[in-house]
């Protein structure tokens, strides 16, 4: 079925105008989802069947301690791969894109009567 949904997916994108290849495509992808939450599914209902603690722990484990990793980055046709050099090029990245703080705070007008007001705050 994934085999499928990839064809179908190439062929859309020679021709996203197609509207047929579109919906197949579609249909296709929703059904792909499906089938995988159904064997996700099912393979939690046998874990939980079998009545196995430590099968069960191992389980819930493996899902809450993914670890996903930065794919390789490049930078000017040269790639990254080292841990160092992918968090240094993402630094430098975002520290271009961001803006400094100048310590100006920016103006809000009031949008309630002067008459309005707040005298305490509880949080509890």
């Amino acid at each position: 079925m994934a085999q499928r949904k990839q064809c179908l997916w190439r062929f859309h994108s020679r021709d996203p105008t197609n509207q047929q290849l579109c919906d197949r495509y579609k249909q296709t992808a929703k059904e792909y989802k499906s089938a995988v939450y159904n064997y996700e599914l099912s393979k939690e209902k046998q874990i939980v069947d079998t009545g196995n603690t430590g099968a069960f722990y191992n389980y819930i484990n493996r899902k809450l301690c993914r670890q996903q990793s930065i794919g390789i980055l490049e930078n000017n046709g040269q790639y990254v791969t080292s841990d160092v050099g992918k968090a240094e090029l993402l630094n430098s990245y975002f520290s271009s894109v961001n803006v400094q703080d100048d310590g100006n705070n920016p103006v809000f007008h009031r949008r309630v009567a002067d008459s309005i007001s707040i005298d305490t705050a509880q949080f509890t």
